[in-house]
């Protein structure tokens, strides 16, 4: 993580590696870290972009994949959109009859669209592991600082489902 202008910068990919480029908000989005203070707990939030055809509203999810220390460490933030074909992602907690390709259903909560069954591990940060989606979960970067997260931007390769 680097700390930027007071804040632990972090993305919902939860490691250094990071989409090519970023697309700005066309507003910050603010929560505070107590929203998702809690391992699987989420908050729901929205934001809007500028595209070529006009701003995009885009609903998204702040989700706590581990205890809270402190830092963005743990916390995931992902569009809810699916990559596959625009449907709604939900978060599901009981994930017992989640229809899966193949394997086993992990046993912690998990993203699904409900329209074509695509399954998203937060736990991968947001990867598909099951369904037609062809990607992972668009995500936001997100930063901390102190109780605040921070929401500026979101993986560019949004446009491509957008617009």
């Amino acid at each position: 993580m680097v700390a930027v202008a007071g804040f632990s910068r972090g993305s919902a990919l939860g490691i250094a590696q990071s989409p090519a480029r970023w697309i700005e908000l066309r507003e910050a989005v603010r929560l505070s870290a107590r929203d998702a203070a809690e391992p699987w707990q989420t908050a729901d939030f929205e934001a809007s972009i500028s595209t070529a055809s006009g701003a995009k509203r885009l609903n998204g999810m702040l989700v706590r994949t581990q205890p809270d220390d402190g830092s963005a460490r743990g916390l995931e933030a992902y569009c809810s959109l699916c990559p596959h074909e625009i449907c709604l992602v939900e978060y599901v907690r009981e994930t017992e009859s989640v229809p899966m390709d193949a394997g086993p259903v992990p046993k912690h909560p998990l993203l699904v669209c409900s329209c074509h069954f695509s399954v998203f591990d937060p736990l991968q940060h947001g990867r598909a592991i099951s369904g037609p989606a062809h990607r992972g979960m668009y995500t936001f970067e997100l930063e901390r600082s102190g109780d605040v997260i921070g929401i500026e931007r979101v993986d560019a390769e949004i446009l491509e489902l957008l617009d």
